[in-house]
């Protein structure tokens, strides 16, 4: 039971990252390909235009981080510990997913109390006046999902591998 939950958990939580990370990505690309051809072609350059991709590279890199998790992308290098025998191979996985969750804590905090700062001296972008929190709050946002992600493929990993051993 506690298998599906998790599997649509994951599955529902990648669907969306998914969506904001593609939408986030083509407005980004379309956003280029309209400055270029309106400073180069046109010869009228958009004064505002680096601030929206500033924004977009933002919301784009962290929630693509999100689904890097939920589709456990990220890079390793197990020369060594696939040396080791079964069971210290299971602890080095094990102490690798309790730093990466520190590490997790660790930064959403951080981002958490950038965007309380942030919020709290109302600074905005130059040309457009959007408020800066709009941009960081995708990293405090994505942050927490990047967590739950981990907990949620974690949960889904230990249940697996107690369900080998049987």
């Amino acid at each position: 039971m506690l298998d599906k939950v998790i599997d649509k958990g994951i599955s529902w939580v990648r669907r969306i990252m998914l969506l904001i990370f593609g939408i986030t990505t083509m407005a980004l690309v379309l956003s280029t390909v309209y400055g270029v051809v309106m400073r180069y072609i046109v010869n009228a350059p958009i004064p505002w235009i680096e601030e929206i991709q500033m924004i977009l590279v933002v919301w784009m890199t962290f929630f693509g981080i999100c689904v890097t998790i939920l589709e456990q992308g990220n890079i390793s290098i197990s020369l060594l510990v696939d040396k080791l025998p079964k069971g210290l191979r299971k602890i080095c996985a094990l102490a690798g997913w309790a730093v990466t969750a520190a590490a997790m804590l660790v930064i959403m905090r951080l981002e958490f109390i950038r965007l309380g700062n942030l919020l709290s001296s109302h600074q905005m972008t130059a040309t457009l006046h959007i408020p800066k929190y709009v941009q960081y709050a995708a990293v405090a946002f994505s942050c927490v999902i990047m967590l739950l992600n981990h907990c949620m493929v974690g949960i889904r990993n230990i249940r697996q591998g107690l369900k080998e051993e049987k």
